[in-house]
């Protein structure tokens, strides 16, 4: 697995798993690892093979509070300090996401970028 997935110290390691029944939600599930180096991580226990796990975007998603799922919403807009879209992605600069989480249509064109 990605090595950016996983998250947490040395002793207490975790990933987000995708929720099956809430769309753009994500569990908080601990993890054992194995065998590491720079670029992945050996999951041993923890995960099932059906398990989505958020990679891209993953540190984020420890930014984000609430009961039950986390929200990938949720996460960046508190990771960053302004609206995304359900999915993530970028909303156009004076946009705002819909009630269902869908991206509405910006004012303007102009983009932002995050940095680094």
């Amino acid at each position: 697995m990605s090595r950016e997935a996983v998250q947490g110290t040395p002793a207490l390691r975790h990933v987000y798993v995708k929720n099956f029944d809430l769309p753009h939600a994500f569990d908080r599930a601990p993890v054992v690892t194995g065998a590491t180096n720079d670029r992945f991580a050996e999951i041993v226990s923890g995960l099932f093979p059906a398990d989505e796990v958020a990679t891209t975007g993953a540190y984020s998603l420890g930014f984000a509070g609430g009961a039950g799922g986390v929200s990938l919403k949720e996460a960046l807009d508190a990771a960053h300090g302004h609206e995304h879209a359900a999915d993530g992605s970028e909303l156009k600069a004076g946009a705002k996401a819909s009630g269902d989480g869908a991206a509405l249509p910006a004012p303007s064109d102009a983009d932002h970028a995050h940095g680094t």
